[in-house]
């Protein structure tokens, strides 16, 4: 603010009711020299609404709504959050009546929201975007949805910059484009957007729309699990685990795929399994394979496999990985590679691997690179 605090103080005892909501926003926030009083906050901020202030009338709204220094009450909150709303406070618009039914939101939310998005809010043309988009509260029309993200992102909305990026890395409604999806990724990462920096970190991985780089990709991926985005938490753990764009680092993959593993991801949960089943990175542990076997809710051939027997596992790969199969194919490259059940055969191991990523199976491109990569370090 570029008032002094002396001054707004000055003004805001004199009755200025902006000065008074300045006074109530330095409360809120521990600004200016001033100690963080929620409730001083609140008194200011209510002083300024009752004087038809709309910044004073949202922030106390917002105060009602959380229960910032005073009792939730969802109906003061709505009370005051509509009368800024009606002085023209584009932020109350979007907000008004979020804690009314469902039929009520669509109504009364939606109408204000229209009209912050008309007047250039890009938060509320984001909102808008997306009810076009999903035929929430207004008929689906991806015209009209592109139209708003595109309004919304060119005035720097992370979230509709976000959402451009997966349109067009996605080619929803055939508008593909690798290269606009990672600008837009860019965009949006660039202003600490967690899920833009994951995309866009797939983007370097692997080569869409920008030139492949590993580092580039760690460093996105790793931001944006720092910052506890869950589908960036079991990419982490696989490029610690093969060693793209860092050391390679069992243990360190292992925890970052315990951490997804537990949130529910299907893919740590396997990877998990395939640790403790092979030895990867710690023990081998058949009982903890199992339970991250059984809590992936695999649907593969190999259910009842005999988990105890190693050159029995050997022999029922290699029946089903003769027969076709790309997940056996990959498993028993593994064997090979890893020396279960089997005498160690990188040769053999890399045949059925190689059969296994002619499927398209992700996983045993990521070993054959691994492979080829500890064969260019030992030259």
């Amino acid at each position: 603010m570029k008032q002094s605090i002396d001054c707004i103080l000055k003004k805001a005892k004199q009755g200025d009711p902006e000065a008074q909501y300045d006074l109530g926003f330095l409360y809120h926030n521990g600004d200016g020299g001033l100690p963080k009083d929620d409730c001083e906050a609140v008194k200011w901020y209510r002083i300024s609404a009752e004087q038809g202030n709309a910044n004073g009338q949202f922030g106390l709204g917002m105060c009602y709504k959380y229960g910032i220094g005073i009792t939730v009450n969802r109906k003061e909150a709505v009370k005051w959050i509509r009368k800024a709303a009606e002085n023209g406070h584009v932020g109350a618009m979007r907000r008004l009546d979020l804690n009314s039914p469902e039929d009520k939101i669509k109504k009364v939310e939606l109408k204000w929201i229209r009209k912050s998005a008309k007047q250039g809010n890009p938060e509320a043309q984001f909102d808008i975007a997306s009810c076009y988009e999903h035929g929430d509260g207004l008929a689906h029309n991806f015209k009209e949805a592109l139209r708003w993200y595109k309004l919304s992102a060119e005035q720097g909305n992370e979230y509709s910059q976000n959402r451009l990026g997966c349109l067009y890395h996605w080619g929803i409604n055939d508008m593909q484009n690798e290269e606009e999806a990672a600008k837009w990724f860019k965009m949006s990462a660039e202003q600490g957007n967690s899920l833009a920096q994951c995309y866009l970190g797939v983007c370097y991985f692997n080569g869409f729309g920008v030139q492949q780089n590993d580092i580039e990709a760690f460093k996105l991926i790793k931001m944006s699990a720092e910052q506890e985005d869950f589908e960036a938490w079991s990419l982490l753990g696989l490029l610690y685990f093969y060693g793209r764009g860092v050391d390679k680092n069992a243990e360190e993959a292992i925890s970052w795929y315990r951490k997804a593993a537990i949130q529910g991801d299907p893919q740590a949960q396997y990877k998990l399994f395939e640790c403790y089943l092979y030895g990867r990175g710690t023990a081998k542990n058949i009982e903890e394979a199992k339970k991250w076997f059984k809590a992936c809710h695999s649907e593969d051939y190999w259910i009842d496999l005999p988990w105890d027997d190693e050159k029995s596992a050997v022999k029922w790969f290699s029946k089903l990985a003769e027969q076709g199969n790309s997940k056996a194919q990959y498993h028993l490259g593994l064997c090979y590679l890893l020396g279960y059940g089997v005498d160690k055969n990188v040769e053999e191991a890399v045949k059925w691997l190689e059969k296994a990523a002619k499927d398209e199976l992700t996983d045993a491109q990521e070993e054959l690179d691994d492979i080829t990569n500890n064969c260019n370090k030992n030259k």
